[in-house]
């Protein structure tokens, strides 16, 4: 067996704690501050058209917030368990945390996009009068519920790859 043919080592086994936090910190961060921008830019963008379809964006923002809690917590999770079994070499234990987490993810994100369709103008109902409001919203609400897939992909992958140590690759 030659060189090339040998598995590669992992960094998070063999390199310095200080370089390892400070290599895979950075790009987690910065990721961390797209997904924050998301709503304000959004927010920047929509302000253009008028104040309610502003105030529209605003009060999805809770919703928005508890799907991506939803997602990272269980990222976290599954990050923790895949980088253990991965680190004690219990490759099987690895696969399964991996399929475990890709069937919560589109369980999450099909709970969220259900119930934003079913129910996204009652939500904005019970918090304005204001029709303008509530159609706006029910709007926007659908159409980032509806695409709440792409996101749990995004960061299902995400937390696959910073389990692995690739946060290069997860940014």
């Amino acid at each position: 067996m030659n060189e090339n043919t040998l598995p590669k080592e992992n960094k998070m086994g063999v390199m310095p704690i200080n370089k390892l936090l400070l290599t895979m910190s950075a790009p987690m961060v910065l990721s961390m501050l797209v997904q924050a921008l998301y709503n304000i830019v959004d927010s920047i963008f929509v302000a253009m058209l008028s104040q309610d379809a502003l105030n529209a964006v605003s009060l999805a923002f809770p919703v928005q917030t508890l799907l991506i809690a939803f997602a990272v917590g269980t990222g976290v999770g599954i990050n923790a368990l895949l980088s253990l079994s991965l680190g004690s070499k219990n490759f099987e234990n690895a696969n399964r945390a991996a399929n475990t987490g890709a069937v919560l993810y589109v369980l999450t994100a099909l709970v969220f996009c259900v119930v934003s369709l079913l129910l996204g103008d009652l939500f904005y109902r019970v918090q304005t009068s204001n029709e303008v409001i509530i159609f706006y919203g029910g709007d926007y609400l659908k159409i980032c519920m509806g695409l709440s897939f792409a996101l749990c992909f995004q960061l299902y992958m995400e937390r696959l790859l910073q389990s692995t140590g690739r946060t290069d690759l997860a940014m």
